[in-house]
């Protein structure tokens, strides 16, 4: 156990709000486009309209996911820990962990912690390389020291799985 983790609260890494920016700009300009076309009465081309709502979807869902990791924080205690994301909030005790589900991935591992009738999930860190470039960084930056003090806490033991580890009770 890692007893300087417990009455912390963490917080992922931030990607850059880029892809956000050009999201939106994207729906922004085809928008105007749609607009001009109709103010000339020129005919417009059905994938115009389409293509829009498609932008403007992307936009409103990648603004969504920015604004979720900015809400997102793991908070841990002596009694337990709690998870919220602006949209979703659970609290577990340490007793009530029944289960975590660890899955390998590229850019940091996928811990599901699963309780009786809650859940959530969080990644480890993982970092984005191009050309041996480091490009950002994402999910927890002491994830792997926040899953072994659940582990630790919760009394986990590890099982065999063809699907990554998993630590439930004995």
């Amino acid at each position: 156990m890692n007893p300087e983790l417990i009455d912390s609260e963490f917080h992922p890494e931030l990607i850059p709000r880029r892809g956000e920016l050009i999201a939106w700009a994207s729906a922004l300009l085809v928008g105007i486009a749609w607009l001009i076309l109709h103010l000339v009465d020129q005919k417009i081309n059905s994938a115009v309209p389409i293509l829009t709502v498609f932008l403007v979807l992307a936009a409103l869902s990648i603004s969504l996911g920015n604004w979720m990791d900015r809400q997102t924080r793991i908070c841990m205690d002596q009694e337990g820990l709690s998870f919220n994301n602006g949209l979703r909030h659970v609290r577990l005790t340490w007793n009530q962990i029944q289960r975590i589900q660890v899955e390998s991935s590229g850019w940091g591992n996928k811990v599901f912690v699963v309780g009786q009738n809650k859940h959530f999930e969080f990644h480890t860190l993982g970092e984005v390389k191009v050309y041996g470039e480091l490009k950002g960084r994402m999910g927890f930056a002491q994830g792997e020291h926040i899953l072994q003090t659940i582990l630790a806490r919760s009394g986990l033991k590890a099982q065999y799985s063809n699907v990554g580890k998993i630590y439930a009770r004995k």
